[in-house]
């Protein structure tokens, strides 16, 4: 079928993935994203991220990283009151509001106040990914990560999607083409 070639960096605590964006790559790129998240819950550390598109400049040999898209996942991970991944308003625009949805669903629930506008609505379903390849109750990892009473409410609303992604598993075979996400 091909390569797809994903590549990454880290600094701090903001771990980058990248790849060229297309119909193909998509898909093997949210899976991965969600793969992180599993994993990073396994290793007990908890995460949030964004998925943006467009036009950036990724260079790793001198360390230089710029463009919108950048901006736009910093903001949008900010936006969020959760462990999990949202895609940013980038993709509600076209072409790129149309997405394979198996491993994405609606969702909003996660927003901070007032930041509607970069959460469009579209979520990574790494929950569907945790019950596809892992035997552990992934609520059971989420209470023993809750450790800080300052970031109950995130999981409160992690424990609330998890049981959301579940009980919607098959939402996507209703829109077996793609969704509009605006």
């Amino acid at each position: 079928m091909g390569y797809v070639s994903l590549e990454h960096c880290y600094f701090s605590d903001t771990v980058l993935f990248w790849t060229k964006y297309d119909n193909f790559r998509i898909w093997p790129f949210t899976e991965t994203c969600s793969e992180l998240v599993c994993h990073c819950l396994e290793l007990g550390f908890a995460v949030r991220g964004a998925i943006t598109v467009g036009e950036v400049i990724l260079d790793k040999p001198t360390n230089t990283y710029l463009g919108g898209p950048l901006i736009e996942a910093a903001r949008v991970e900010k936006a969020q009151r959760w462990l999990g991944v949202s895609f940013g308003p980038s993709f509600a625009e076209p072409p790129h509001n149309r997405l394979l949805p198996k491993g994405q669903i609606a969702y909003g629930r996660h927003r901070k106040e007032g930041t509607d506008h970069l959460i469009p609505g579209m979520v990574l379903d790494w929950p569907r990914k945790w019950r596809e390849t892992r035997t552990r109750d992934v609520h059971s990892v989420l209470r023993q990560l809750n450790r800080d009473p300052k970031y109950g409410d995130y999981f409160r609303i992690t424990h609330e999607f998890v049981d959301y992604s579940f009980t919607n598993h098959d939402w996507f075979l209703k829109h077996p083409t793609s969704v509009r996400i605006d």
